[in-house]
């Protein structure tokens, strides 16, 4: 082979790594913009639930959140739970103040909303929401940019959650998207949780009749 092949076989070499690597790069690209676009990327990157104590204000499902106290009593009217004392039932009870931060107001019974929160001592079904002081738990809708006050009540057994017990509530999140079966009208999709408040519960005995804690 002469020297000027020489030449030319190593520079067609390169020519041709540089241009495999040049497509590696547009590959990728073309990966990561769809994936971004798609939320995949996002979805990829999420971490997992935050901790919060009470007290502490936090967002989940579009929501600005805090707790105020976790409570069992042997009663407590105008939650929507009727309890048997003979049966041994008692209500454990969550105070939160929440402000719905979209710009619709929104049922807190929804995919995605207060019926999702879970409580790690393993109480079955979802909590009943009432607003705190009047008694109403028929249905509670969170107005845009209005702050409230909610309890979500659960059945349990008198055996099942005391004073001074710590307790997980695990809180959901969502994303609002129209629908695809009803244009210009939006639901929320649940997502992996977001957020876990973390609290230590009182025993307020037989509680009161006017329902307040």
């Amino acid at each position: 082979m002469g020297e000027a092949q020489q030449q030319v076989a190593p520079a067609r070499g390169r020519y041709r790594a540089t241009l495999a690597a040049l497509l590696v790069i547009v590959l990728l690209g073309a990966a990561v913009a769809i994936l971004a676009a798609t939320g995949g990327l996002e979805t990829s990157t999420r971490r997992g639930p935050v901790e919060h104590g009470p007290q502490e204000e936090f967002t989940s499902s579009d929501m600005r959140i805090t707790l105020e106290r976790a409570v069992v009593v042997d009663q407590l009217p105008g939650s929507g739970v009727f309890t048997d004392a003979d049966a041994g039932e008692r209500v454990f009870a969550v105070l939160i103040e929440v402000e719905n931060l979209d710009v619709d107001p929104r049922l807190a019974r929804s995919d995605g909303g207060l019926s999702r929160v879970i409580a790690d001592f393993g109480i079955e079904g979802e909590p009943e929401i009432s607003v705190y002081g009047d008694g109403d738990f028929s249905v509670v809708t969170l107005q845009p940019g209005v702050p409230a006050r909610l309890l979500l009540s659960w059945m349990v057994d008198d055996d099942q959650i005391g004073e001074g017990d710590d307790v997980h509530l695990t809180m959901p999140d969502a994303e609002k998207r129209e629908s695809t079966l009803t244009p210009g009208t939006f639901v929320w999709d649940e997502l992996p949780p977001s957020a876990v408040v973390v609290t230590t519960v009182e025993d307020l005995g037989e509680g009161r009749e006017d329902g307040r804690l």
